[in-house]
């Protein structure tokens, strides 16, 4: 059989999303925690993070 990869599905960050992320990210909530209530990945949220110009706690 072959070996499969699973295809990549990307979502676009809603403005939601990015109000969220601001919000926690003020409160000091960790990278996890807030990629978890993203429903998105911990890279993900560092990355979009840094592209905003804000900085998470990464503990």
């Amino acid at each position: 059989m072959a070996n499969k990869k699973k295809a990549v599905v990307r979502r676009e960050w809603t403005a939601t999303e990015v109000h969220k992320l601001k919000g926690m990210a003020k409160k000091k909530a960790g990278v996890d925690k807030i990629a978890r209530a993203l429903k998105r990945t911990v890279a993900a949220t560092a990355v979009k993070a840094s592209s905003l110009g804000i900085s998470l706690d990464t503990r």
